[in-house]
């Protein structure tokens, strides 16, 4: 999937045939015998002992299960050690999480439904509350989900600008946060949950997106119970991989194992993109993905 017959020689730099190396998990070129290419460097099936069946396994149930997947439940399907199982979990939701991408949403005349909410439950160092605020992005196909410092206007703002193109139509409630967006000339419908309006005058509402929180929260509840704050990133969009895909279930699975973005060994090393808004890394896939 990665490489296939006719990759060049890392030698050569000719075309060649390939062929399993016996006893080793290489690849060696017909063309030079020294050649070799290691088909799972650099991809979350690197640096593990096991069977190469086995992370399919787990990966399957990743990507097909509604509330997630833990180290718990991995641990007793591979009969496998709890440190092996929570590794392989925390290596699988990376690979998923940076599968996401960052790609803009939303287009002139699109509605894009916003919503913030305040994840509890979330571990944190010294004297920040155990809490999160996360901002759901989402229109009828596409859905991301970005950690913010805080929920004020200027930060809301720079994000719907930094994320959301021109001329799309932004479907909010009445949180004060959003009540500059008219002056920057966003086509602005308002949802006023406070006076228990659900649906405005122009037959906007916001239940698209108020079904992924019910999701997620869910998700977190029963599943993962407590997060860690560093970590939440690839929790929330592991999550997101799935949901994006959920009226085409059976393409989940295929798009986890055919797409191999560089897997770092720290792969907290994405937090530099985006970093000044505190959005959740990912990788920026290709247009066509």
């Amino acid at each position: 999937m990665r490489f296939g017959q006719g990759h060049p020689c890392p030698k050569c730099g000719r075309p060649a045939r390939w062929s399993r190396r016996k006893g080793r998990s290489c690849f060696t070129a017909r063309c030079c015998s020294n050649a070799e290419i290691y088909p799972l460097a650099g991809t979350l099936f690197g640096h593990s002992r096991l069977p190469l069946r086995d992370l399919f396994l787990v990966l399957l149930h990743f990507t097909n299960s509604k509330v997630g997947f833990s180290a718990s439940l991995t641990r007793r399907l591979l009969g496998i050690s709890h440190p092996a199982a929570f590794t392989l979990c925390d290596r699988i939701r990376c690979h998923l999480a940076m599968l996401t991408g960052r790609n803009r949403i939303g287009g002139p005349g699109q509605q894009v439904f916003i919503d913030e909410a305040l994840l509890r439950g979330v571990l944190t160092t010294g004297n920040r509350p155990n809490k999160a605020s996360l901002v759901a992005l989402c229109t009828r196909q596409d859905l991301l989900t970005a950690i913010v410092p805080d929920r004020r206007a200027a930060t809301l703002v720079a994000l719907i600008e930094h994320v959301v193109r021109p001329g799309s139509i932004l479907v909010t409630d009445g949180f004060a946060g959003y009540r500059g967006l008219h002056r920057r000339g966003w086509h602005h419908e308002v949802v006023n949950h406070h006076r228990r309006i659900w649906v405005n005058s122009n037959g906007a509402c916001q239940a698209q997106v108020e079904t992924y929180w019910w999701h997620l929260k869910r998700t977190l509840r029963l599943t993962y119970l407590r997060i860690d704050r560093e970590n939440a990133w690839k929790y929330i969009n592991a999550f997101n991989f799935v949901y994006n895909r959920r009226t085409r279930s059976r393409e989940t699975f295929w798009d986890a194992v055919s797409h191999f973005p560089a897997f770092p060994d720290d792969p907290r090393a994405y937090l530099e993109m985006d970093l000044e808004l505190g959005l959740m890394p990912a990788l920026q896939l290709d247009e066509g993905h």
